[in-house]
């Protein structure tokens, strides 16, 4: 009488095809999911530079100007004003925004990226990517 059953090896096999179409498949979801991050931040720096105009264009012109060499108090005191909903968006993990304008005529804002790029403007405290007004 012949038993229909898997060998060990075929067991084996099937385990080891099985774990690396799972680690294939955790690491495509990280990637997507810090890619996912980083178009959240983008979006983020685009409404806080929209809110900006918003106000120089209610401010003659001026931007906030900060002596910092970097700060993220502006979005929730000065700009929430301008923002939908009054309120500054967050860094989905935590971290800070920057703004910079020492001058108040242009400004800077700047945010760490997961999946860093090239940056056509220079940041400052390790951040990898920045907007100016155009």
């Amino acid at each position: 009488m012949k038993k229909n059953a898997f060998t060990l090896i075929e067991l084996l096999i099937a385990i080891s095809i099985i774990s690396v179409l799972s680690v294939i498949g955790l690491v495509v979801y990280k990637g997507v999911q810090s890619k996912t991050r980083d178009s959240i931040r983008k979006q983020d720096l685009n409404k806080l530079a929209m809110a900006l105009e918003v106000y120089a264009q209610q401010h003659n012109g001026k931007y906030i100007a900060n002596s910092d060499n970097c700060t993220a108090t502006v979005f929730s005191t000065t700009i929430a004003d301008y923002l939908s909903g009054g309120i500054a968006p967050q860094d989905p993990q935590g971290r800070d925004y920057c703004y910079i304008s020492t001058d108040g005529l242009t400004f800077t804002l700047c945010a760490n990226l997961e999946n860093q790029e090239n940056s056509l403007v220079s940041c400052p405290l390790g951040y990898n990517y920045g907007i100016e007004p155009n």
